[in-house]
């Protein structure tokens, strides 16, 4: 539903072993593409499907019969490093933390991905001669998972070996450097630093500050106000959310949409969902808390396209004369490229437009069409639904930055 957790369906049985006992199964009701709601063998338990449902031959929560070829399939592409072991993504975030120590500035692409320039043009102030944007899924995926868990950039631990086979735990934080990188008010990405207990006033001292023996406050994991995490979402606001839009699009396929489906199962895996196993054996089952995309905090995650992307760009972008790959010729367009609208705008370069980038909502087995219609009640527009379709604006805008080169214009 709208608020990111899956629609299930309960079908109650006499227990083959007692027939004086019922059984109650919970089922995840799948889709078709066109949201059909996929019939499941439990439906057999109060309809006639010309077959006995038998819980010793059949599941109640299998798709039935042809039903099973109209399953809606999740794609995750490169998103499928989300099922990596811990340790990777730390492995991963904590060269982030690493590389962002070193930057001398920073800023966003228009997806909204970290920018970093390590070195300034001497002669000209402010001109970056060499930068890095995050690109790499797994590091991007690292960022997510400390902006959707913690609400902020936390350190974190890993352990090495080092001489002789000796284990060393290595430690990675945001240095004072990167702390006042992120808090340029122009940038508006101070929420993103966690919220030390013991940092020094003066800003222009600590940042010079050398820490011995160690560790520094910035590095201490117990010298910031960590979320006891016994409920998903404690200590992350819109901010927060607003920023790992990006940082999902990032670690996620470029050329593959994003779909609510993906969005909800990657936060299971990593995590931001709070999940444990209950039950024994065959039984064993994930009873899972899901993120409160509906209610974060007092407020709800909402998400405005033309806001975050306007329709139109007078900017003098770099494209392509033609859709033929074998052309390299290309142009500066002096005009407005719409990079978001929907199919039959006013584009003569249609090849540019990023169509399609609105995501399928289904409820109740009716495509919803609109990402937020009050119409079919307030769990369509429960804030998971806004926040997929921000991340598959972002993906878009990515895919688009990898295809079309944006020149650099003087002025």
């Amino acid at each position: 539903d709208g608020a990111g957790v899956p629609l299930t369906k309960d079908f109650t049985y006499v227990d083959p072993h007692d027939p004086n006992a019922n059984v109650t199964v919970k089922c995840l009701q799948p889709i078709a593409d066109d949201c059909k709601l996929l019939f499941l063998w439990g439906d057999c338990t109060i309809n006639d499907c010309g077959v006995n449902f038998d819980p010793e031959f059949h599941d109640a929560c299998e798709v039935y019969g042809e039903d099973a070829e109209l399953i809606q399939e999740v794609s995750f592409g490169r998103g499928s490093v989300t099922r990596a072991p811990a340790s990777v993504i730390d492995s991963a975030y904590g060269e982030f933390l690493n590389v962002i120590n070193d930057a001398v500035g920073l800023s966003l692409d228009p997806a909204g991905r970290f920018t970093m320039c390590f070195e300034f043009d001497d002669e000209a102030p402010y001109q970056c001669v060499l930068s890095k944007t995050v690109d790499a899924p797994l590091e991007n995926l690292g960022m997510y998972r400390a902006a959707m868990g913690y609400g902020c950039f936390h350190s974190v631990q890993q352990e090495k070996t080092g001489e002789e086979g000796a284990t060393i735990i290595q430690t990675s934080a945001l240095d004072p450097s990167a702390i006042y990188l992120l808090r340029d008010p122009e940038l508006e990405l101070g929420h993103l630093v966690c919220d030390y207990f013991d940092e020094p006033a003066d800003i222009d001292e600590w940042r010079k500050e050398v820490c011995e023996p160690g560790p520094c406050w910035w590095e201490d994991p117990l010298n910031f106000n960590i979320p006891d995490r016994t409920e998903p979402g404690e200590g992350v606001d819109l901010a927060d959310m607003n920023s790992a839009t990006a940082f999902m699009a990032g670690a996620t396929d470029k050329g593959d949409p994003m779909s609510l489906d993906e969005a909800i199962t990657i936060n299971t895996y990593i995590g931001i969902n709070i999940w444990t196993l209950v039950g024994s054996k065959k039984d064993q089952y994930l009873e899972i808390t899901y993120f409160p995309f509906a209610t974060v905090g007092d407020e709800q995650f909402t998400y405005d396209r033309e806001t975050t992307f306007p329709t139109d760009t007078t900017a003098y972008l770099l494209v392509n004369e033609s859709t033929d790959v074998s052309i390299s010729k290309n142009f500066f367009a002096d005009e407005d490229l719409f990079l978001f609208y929907d199919d039959g705008g006013p584009l003569e370069y249609n090849f540019v437009n990023l169509d399609k980038v609105n995501l399928t909502v289904c409820r109740g087995g009716i495509d919803v069409g609109e990402i937020c219609d009050n119409n079919f009640g307030e769990t369509v527009c429960g804030g998971a639904n806004w926040f997929a379709q921000a991340a598959e604006h972002a993906r878009k805008t990515v895919w688009y930055l990898h295809n079309w080169e944006v020149p650099e214009l003087e002025n």
